[in-house]
């Protein structure tokens, strides 16, 4: 199977001990989920990750995807320039994902000729997969694709991540997605924008739907509750959605489906959630369907 795996991971830039200085050791529960996913990450050395970032670019319209052959980043946006990350790009795969997306009407791909710098909501994972892989198999290599959030309606959120898995499928190269996105920013009266009722609601949806695997469930979340909620991640948990049931439907492919943290002390919620693949059987029974 070359998709082997999907993860769920936060990005609060104080998860970087460099950034957090000591306020990292609050969240312990999601830093420990983290390690456990950069961890399956590096056993799994897919070839290829392919990640989803709301901050890469979010627009209403249409759905980004990196050009070029690479970007860089830094941390120099919150205290630490020296804290670098490059990614190589897989543009072959970029480019099958955009194709499918135009044969399906999806408006997606490049909205300029150079990359964008790598952000921190792909910067973090990649601080913790790069943590593990020094720690586990230095010799692992990897490129990427880089895609963004967007505001379209949910079933065409959907239908693009089908196409992401399409595109997988239709290549040799093995896969791990990664999709970047915090939960609620309205946990606490003292959270970034101040307390919402909204906000722990969607947060106990969100670890309710996971813990089921009825990851479909997470296009029915309701829009009002997910706005109040200041959430960022939503767009792309329903492309991973997506994703893995064009995996079952196209292949027979089933996927657990693990919450492994949920924790909001800095009145932000930081879920982590793994998907990892099963038996290819039909018939077989599925927690993804």
């Amino acid at each position: 199977m070359k998709l082997k795996a999907a993860y769920i991971v936060p990005h609060p830039p104080l998860a970087v001990p460099a950034v957090g200085r000591g306020q990292e050791r609050v969240i312990s529960a999601t830093l420990t989920a983290y390690r456990e996913v950069a961890r399956r990450i590096v056993a799994h050395a897919p070839e290829v990750l392919v990640c989803i970032s709301p901050h890469s670019a979010y627009y209403a319209d249409w759905i980004y995807i990196a050009t070029g052959d690479g970007a860089t980043g830094d941390f120099r946006d919150f205290g630490v320039p020296g804290l670098r990350f490059a990614l190589t790009y897989d543009r072959d795969l970029g480019n099958s994902i955009a194709a499918h997306a135009h044969e399906s009407g999806i408006p997606a791909g490049p909205v300029e000729d150079s990359p964008r710098p790598l952000d921190h909501g792909l910067m973090v994972p990649l601080y913790f997969i790069e943590e593990a892989r020094a720690e586990q198999d230095d010799r692992w290599r990897y490129e990427a694709v880089s895609i963004g959030g967007s505001a379209l309606p949910r079933e065409v959120l959907r239908e693009f991540g089908r196409c992401v898995f399409r595109a997988i499928a239709a290549q040799d190269k093995s896969v791990v997605l990664v999709v970047s996105g915090d939960l609620s920013h309205r946990l606490l009266e003292s959270g970034p924008y101040g307390f919402n009722p909204a906000g722990p609601r969607f947060d106990e949806q969100f670890a309710s739907i996971i813990k089921s695997g009825d990851l479909q469930a997470l296009t029915t979340i309701d829009p009002g509750l997910a706005e109040d909620a200041a959430e960022c991640g939503l767009s792309g948990f329903i492309m991973l959605a997506g994703a893995l049931d064009e995996a079952f439907q196209h292949a027979g492919q089933s996927f657990s489906s693990e919450l492994l943290s949920c924790e909001g002390p800095f009145g932000v919620g930081y879920g982590v959630a793994a998907f990892e693949a099963g038996s290819p059987d039909k018939e077989a029974d599925h927690d993804q369907h």
